[in-house]
């Protein structure tokens, strides 16, 4: 999918889109073949910040630069946000919302998530061979 973002360290990644969500099919975090976190989801009043950039800061972190939308009382562009992730034994996410008008502002963050653990299918042969049929000369 276009815009997603890869972090990884070791046997851990997370793959989420460009404002560092976790929605889509095939998007989560992983470690040893197995998904943990499926859904990973910040919205403000409701909705989803606007994306101004992210990228990759080393390959095991990840930066997001995002503001608000126009969203119930909230006029557009008055938050910026940050979010930053690391990846390593298991994720870690920071955010700072700070305000850039000049008057006070209310306003409901969430984040939703939801787990699974459904580890993934590897069939393999077994290695044990006594009659050494497998070794060719």
């Amino acid at each position: 999918m276009a815009g997603q973002l890869r972090i990884l360290e070791g046997a851990t990644f997370c793959i989420c889109d460009e404002v560092g969500d976790l929605h889509h099919e095939g998007e989560g975090l992983f470690s040893e073949d197995t998904r943990f976190l499926s859904r990973f989801r910040l919205t403000i009043n409701g909705k989803r910040p606007l994306l101004l950039s992210s990228g990759k800061i080393e390959y095991f972190s990840a930066a997001f630069f995002m503001r608000n939308p126009l969203a119930g009382d909230l006029d557009q562009d008055v938050l910026s946000i940050r979010r930053e992730r690391f990846v390593g034994e298991g994720m870690q996410d920071s955010f700072a919302v700070q305000n850039q008008g000049m008057e006070p502002v209310e306003f409901d963050v969430e984040l939703e998530v939801a787990t699974e653990r459904v580890p993934a299918k590897v069939f393999l042969d077994p290695l044990y061979d006594p009659t050494m049929s497998r070794i060719k000369s």
